[in-house]
């Protein structure tokens, strides 16, 4: 009993130090950790999601959008570009302020030197990974986006054939289309088939606009009077195009256009 009491009495001694102990010791700082969500490009006409990639056409501007929440005072941004060889191509940063409010949601385009920075004039065709980190309060956070830039002529693939057959799209369906053409899930036939199908004019010049559209060229004379012969002869309009796509021709035309041809 007596050794007992002697332990109790340690315990008692042990607990009491660590409560004045405590006074003494700072308390632990609860800092604001800032996050992502809905970070995006805000020029929606001009891009596909394809794959889980963000596709663009050489020469587009990525404008980047985005809410940071849960954020206090001063955040900042980066912006980091790397090419598939993990090679860092472009490198921006800059600062967001939000009100003395807390928690709050700030957007990355009211930030002047991110918004409408991102260009890919001289990216060049292939893969990138385009990484946001903010940071606030020493709080890091990062979103990674995966994007494809393929050559321009895949829109002007796409945009002859719309315009040479005298049809109207808007641009966010021409980018639909140049997307689908540049990660290959959707191919030069494929396009042309959908397209061209169309009754708007007479057979001749349906023919005529069809070499224009898809060899992007003037018709020859010897071919036009076939063609045009096999319709006379009952063959309909789609059977022309196929016969179109399954040219050499054609399959040339969309290796120099960046397209897979079927």
């Amino acid at each position: 009993m007596k050794s007992k009491s002697r332990f109790s009495g340690v315990v008692s001694f042990l607990a009491a130090a660590a409560i004045v102990l405590a006074g003494f010791m700072p308390a632990k700082q609860v800092k604001a950790a800032s996050d992502f969500t809905n970070v995006h490009f805000d020029n929606n006409s001009l891009w596909n999601n394809v794959d889980g990639k963000l596709c663009f056409k050489v020469g587009d501007t990525l404008h980047l959008s985005g809410q940071i929440n849960n954020v206090s005072g001063t955040v900042s941004v980066n912006v980091n570009v790397k090419n598939s060889s993990g090679n860092s191509i472009r490198n921006i940063n800059g600062t967001l302020s939000t009100s003395t409010y807390h928690p709050k949601t700030v957007y990355i385009e009211d930030s002047t030197p991110i918004y409408n920075q991102l260009k890919t004039s001289s990216w060049g065709v292939g893969n990138y990974t385009i990484k946001i980190t903010a940071t606030n309060n020493g709080y890091p956070r990062s979103h990674t986006v995966k994007v494809y830039v393929y050559a321009s002529s895949v829109y002007t693939f796409v945009n002859r054939l719309y315009t040479e057959m005298g049809l109207s799209a808007t641009v966010s369906t021409k980018y639909s289309f140049a997307s689908w053409l540049a990660m290959k899930t959707l191919t030069g036939k494929d396009a042309a088939l959908y397209i061209c199908n169309t009754t708007k004019y007479t057979d001749g010049e349906f023919v005529r606009r069809l070499y224009w559209a898809m060899l992007g060229r003037q018709y020859d004379q010897a071919g036009y009077d076939y063609w045009l012969n096999c319709l006379r002869c009952g063959a309909k309009r789609i059977d022309i195009i196929e016969g179109f796509a399954n040219s050499a021709e054609f399959k040339n035309y969309c290796s120099r256009m960046g397209v897979v041809a079927k």
